[in-house]
């Protein structure tokens, strides 16, 4: 591949020595294709389970099958041909996504508390009472929202037409619409409660 062993222990041993640009497609055409940004960062959570998804597409297996039926013009026995992928493959797939979406999740939670202090760093030392009340009081509201799933009074539909009904009225500046009943009338109802804050 053209690389001297000595400089790919280099780059193992000195995690700050970044990998020269001219060999970053050689290693994303070996590791199948996979983004050179890789190569170049340290990785995280969401990282490694990217670079995962990425070897089990690469190595996704194809079965192909057959079966007889009937042509609906003739009425003639035909054999169908088709194509499915390995079933262990893609739910490791999409675990894995599901694995990744609720780190992302974290992070976004993290990041929008965050933005309260100063910095956007969550430390004692910004010693600001504004901020810790606005943070105490989005994490409550988080707090609520978990503790309404967890206990499962309310159906999960309903949960997700009244979030729509927020969507819906945060979407009237964005083009996004919904056409629920229940989740309008929750948008009708904050833009009254909005007009209050004006």
């Amino acid at each position: 591949m053209g690389i001297k062993k000595q400089n790919i222990n280099l780059w193992l041993r000195d995690e700050s020595r970044k990998i020269p640009k001219k060999y970053l497609p050689i290693l994303s055409e070996i590791f199948g294709g996979l983004d050179e940004r890789y190569f170049q960062k340290e990785l995280d959570e969401v990282d490694q389970i990217e670079i995962q998804q990425k070897k089990i597409r690469n190595e996704l297996v194809e079965y192909e099958y057959e079966y007889p039926d009937i042509d609906s013009e003739t009425g003639e026995e035909v054999i169908v041909y088709g194509t499915q992928v390995d079933q262990e493959q893609e739910f490791e797939d999409k675990f894995l996504e599901f694995k990744k979406q609720i780190l992302m999740l974290h992070k976004d939670i993290d990041n929008t508390l965050s933005d309260m202090f100063t910095d956007g760093k969550i430390d004692v030392s910004c010693y600001s009472y504004g901020s810790l009340i606005e943070a105490t009081e989005l994490l409550d509201i988080y707090e609520k929202l978990v503790g309404i799933l967890k206990r499962n009074n309310i159906h999960k539909d309903t949960v997700k037409k009244v979030l729509k009904g927020l969507i819906n009225y945060e979407g009237k500046h964005w083009g996004v619409y919904t056409k629920d009943k229940l989740s309008l009338q929750i948008s009708e109802l904050i833009k009254q409660e909005e007009e209050k804050y004006k």
